[in-house]
């Protein structure tokens, strides 16, 4: 009996470790920094099939409300004197993304909005978190029950001149 029980024991530590590695990895696949690697993938990739043409954040928002998308989202006092070129209706794990395309002299910029409860380790303010991610500068923060990610072609001073005066 012993050595049933020791092999019972054996057994189950075995299926414990198996299924906490799965829920690290599903949650990990889940989290914001797989959001942002997909979201930097996204827009590095000819994402022409899901493009909305707008000149205007209002456009944009009335576009995205009339397919039934986030249309709610605030746009950083900094990104209103951009150039909108359009915006996207994007899925990410079964959740639903607005995209912001914008333009700035040659420079691409993204905003991404998704609800926070999508990303279970959204930031928790509004000050925006930065990070380089497949060597393209990020800003994630949140405000309102939304999740912001937005992104630029180019450098990390040029992120920042865009970020929400909370920023760092």
């Amino acid at each position: 009996w012993r050595k049933l029980a020791v092999i019972a024991a054996a057994a189950a530590i075995i299926v414990l470790g198996v299924l906490s590695a799965w829920i690290f990895q599903r949650s990990a696949r889940n989290g914001l920094n797989a959001y942002r690697a997909d979201m930097v993938r996204y827009v590095s990739s000819s994402y022409s099939s899901t493009f909305i043409k707008a000149t205007s954040f209002d456009e944009l928002r009335q576009v995205l409300a009339s397919r039934k998308w986030p249309s709610d989202f605030i746009i950083p006092d900094r990104l209103q004197s951009v150039t909108v070129i359009g915006g996207g209706a994007v899925e990410w794990n079964g959740h639903k993304v607005a995209l912001a395309c914008m333009k700035e002299g040659r420079h691409g910029l993204w905003l991404f909005v998704i609800e926070m409860s999508a990303l279970p380790d959204a930031p928790k303010a509004e000050t925006p978190q930065v990070k380089e991610v497949e060597s393209a500068p990020t800003a994630a923060w949140s405000q309102d029950g939304k999740a912001y990610l937005f992104m630029v072609q180019g450098d990390e001073a040029f992120l920042r001149k865009y970020l929400p005066p909370t920023g760092s």
